[in-house]
């Protein structure tokens, strides 16, 4: 038993505001690239059925070998089944304030509602994002499937008044109480209201500037607009499965590209009494004919969309438009501008979500079947260069092969976005990263209406310093919470600062524990942890699920195997304002640390603590039993050797000595069922493994 186990306390308040793109953070390298394809008929019917064999792959006109091969068909996937990170469709929800009038934001917010909770599936992910010309694009939710908190950002529009991220990943928020979104606003109408008067001010800010600007500064404007959203392609370069981004815009002004048309205007009028004087210096050519440049940055931007990938949707939110303008008379006021944005990425204008959700869903028939090819790829060359794919078929006549245009060889670094997104994604889809091996374990305990569970993350000290040349190493660990609908309850995220001429041959010894606790309602839950070093890019992923009872009846917690590795480092999370701080692994003044996958050895002694609730120590029998997995009991050495008087929880702690016998190698359980008198048996039982199996 570990006596008073000692502690490193590390205080760090997680204050995040909202992130835009562009900040230069740390470098990530890419070993494997997966191409999602999808293989219609001559009627746009998914083919189905093919196998490797049916597909040869080149990268910069070269064939390369296909060493992963996965089919995901959409319509056989099992609702409660992972589904494959390449199938996911992935919406990210753009409210263009820059060119959008405070009247039609509502409409616009509407229309993102709608879409959410109507058009939408179970599976899809979404992320929400605001973009001025002033601040660039703002990212209020990383990609979640959480509905909840999409409108919640949605109805806010992010105003720090009514909705606040604390969440390093952005996939939870606080929303402040008497808003709109707030499930706690006892009036909504008036908590709605107040949002659309903050955000009539700031809209209107915006447009007051864009009205007085002159068609070189709406250029100018225009060109950092596109600047902005090529950056976001970019940054959803690396995102796996469907990418679309919906932009709730009015759309700009489409003559600072195409140039004037109208003749009936009051500048074209100006313009045509200049040439008639022979004044034509008067006459702005880039107004009269359209800007080239104007025109290449629309084709960079829409290019750099079909590298990544990214398809760019338009809904337009004004909606049906007049021709008149009471200041220059005859004027064309259309969406052209958000067809010129749109189309060249393939995607559409549409007037409202429905029409949207509509070709979405048609998007999906052809794509019910995804062929996944994998392959190594090149050593780098230079950082960001752009490699073309090409995927045909062989044996198949009359098909269509549609596929991501190429990838981008690893740069030396990631924005701050790209980094936010890639780790979110990974917990959310749970996607596989093993190079940092990770051990973790949940024990709820009691407390209030939210139950303490504290959370115990192991990590291999070598494998966690691999790759790191210097004399610090930068460990991040995130814990995260998600319910059975995929919403976030609680996280625990810290950034560990290690210095390895202090503490390096410790850590490279044994490795490092951390300790922290989450605050979770009775219920089920999945925790998700993810640890991150920056200095060599490496990560680690791993999850739990465990079940937070009321702890209001007899209830008994999985029995610990005690650790006797007294050489790791233990290192304890900052207590957090409503969540219990005081170490729960004790048993009278000792504390000590559980095995987060018990493993014995025949021959040796080890000491077990089983902690229960409301179940009466009086007269109560103990039947321990060690079970194999293919449910053959074995003989097993197991003794009580102490317990602790009923505290004010009604828990009571009990002391064990096991030994594990001349048990084979393999798996078992160490099953321990409880008799009190008068009641109901309880049970528990503790998983753990003999040698190697």
């Amino acid at each position: 038993m570990r006596i008073g186990a000692s502690f490193v306390a590390l205080v760090v308040a997680v204050i995040v505001p909202a992130v835009a793109f562009g900040a230069v953070e740390e470098a990530i390298q890419v070993v494997v690239v997966e191409v999602p394809v999808t293989v219609t008929d001559s009627s746009g019917k998914a083919l189905r059925g093919l196998t490797a064999e049916n597909f040869q792959l080149l990268d910069n006109g070269k064939p390369v070998a296909i060493e992963h091969f996965e089919v995901i068909d959409l319509a056989r996937v099992v609702p409660d089944e992972p589904l494959h990170p390449a199938a996911r469709r992935n919406f990210l929800l753009l409210f263009d304030l820059s060119n959008s009038s405070p009247g039609n934001i509502g409409k616009a917010r509407k229309a993102a509602e709608d879409f959410v909770q109507v058009e939408m599936s179970e599976r899809d992910l979404a992320a929400v994002a605001t973009f001025t010309v002033e601040q660039g694009v703002r990212l209020l939710t990383s990609f979640t499937g959480d509905r909840a908190l999409l409108k919640d950002a949605i109805v806010t529009l992010g105003h720090p008044k009514f909705f606040r991220i604390a969440d390093p990943l952005f996939i939870s928020a606080t929303v402040a109480p008497g808003s709109a979104a707030s499930p706690s606003s006892g009036d909504a109408s008036e908590g709605r209201a107040g949002v659309e008067n903050a955000f009539e001010e700031l809209v209107d800010a915006v447009q007051r500037a864009d009205q007085q600007a002159t068609a070189e500064y709406r250029r100018a404007r225009l060109k950092v607009q596109l600047e902005h959203f090529g950056t976001i392609a970019k940054v959803l370069d690396a995102l796996k499965g469907q990418k679309q981004v919906i932009l709730f815009s009015e759309g700009f002004d489409a003559r600072v590209v195409h140039g004037r048309e109208e003749v009936g205007s009051t500048d074209a009028r100006a313009e045509a009494e200049a040439a008639y004087s022979g004044e034509v210096w008067r006459i702005n050519t880039d107004q009269r004919y359209g800007s080239s440049t104007s025109m290449r940055e629309m084709n960079d931007m829409a290019e750099i969309f079909r590298r990544a990938d990214v398809v760019l949707h338009a809904i337009d939110i004004q909606g049906l438009r007049g021709e008149v303008d009471a200041r220059e008379g005859f004027r064309r006021s259309s969406n052209e501008g958000l067809f010129l944005l749109s189309n060249p990425t393939g995607g559409k204008v549409f007037k409202n979500a429905n029409d949207l959700g509509s070709t979405l869903r048609g998007m999906l028939e052809q794509q019910e079947v995804i062929y996944v090819l994998g392959f190594r790829a090149p050593p780098a060359g230079r950082p960001g260069q752009f490699h073309d794919l090409k995927v045909r078929t062989t044996g198949i006549r009359g098909a269509r092969v549609t596929h991501r245009a190429g990838y981008y060889e690893p740069s030396a670094s990631l924005s701050a976005m790209e980094r936010t997104l890639s780790i979110a994604s990974i917990l959310v889809n749970d996607i596989p990263v093993g190079e940092i091996g990770l051990s973790l374990a949940a024990s709820p305990f009691p407390g209030g209406e939210k139950k303490r569970v504290p959370v115990l993350l192991e990590i291999p000290g070598r494998r966690l310093l691999e790759g790191v040349t210097g004399s610090r190493a930068t460990s991040e660990i995130f814990i995260y919470a998600f319910d059975q609908e995929q919403k976030v309850r609680d996280f625990l995220h810290q950034t560990l600062p290690l210095d390895l001429d202090r503490i390096g041959k410790t850590i490279r010894d044994s490795g490092l524990r951390y300790y922290g606790t989450l605050m979770l309602e009775p219920g089920k839950y999945e925790i998700k942890a993810l640890v991150r070093v920056a200095e060599s890019n490496r990560g680690g992923f791993r999850k739990v699920s465990v079940e937070v009872p009321r702890f209001d009846g007899p209830t008994a917690g999985e029995p610990m195997l005690i650790s006797e590795n007294d050489e790791w480092l233990m290192l304890r999370a900052a207590a957090r304002p409503g969540a219990e701080a005081e170490y729960p692994f004790l048993i009278g003044d000792q504390s000590f640390v559980p095995e987060i996958e018990p493993a014995v050895s025949g021959g040796s002694s080890y000491k077990v603590a089983l902690f229960t609730y409301h179940v009466p120590p009086e007269e109560l029998q103990f039947k321990v039993a060690v079970v194999s997995d293919s449910e053959v009991n074995h003989p097993a050495e197991v003794g009580l050797a102490g317990r602790t008087s009923p505290d004010a929880d009604g828990a009571v702690k009990y002391l064990f000595d096991f030994s594990p016998g001349a048990l084979p190698t393999g798996r078992y359980r160490l099953q321990v069922t409880m008799l009190p008198k008068d009641m109901s048996a309880v049970e528990a039982a503790m998983p753990f493994v003999v040698g190697v199996p």
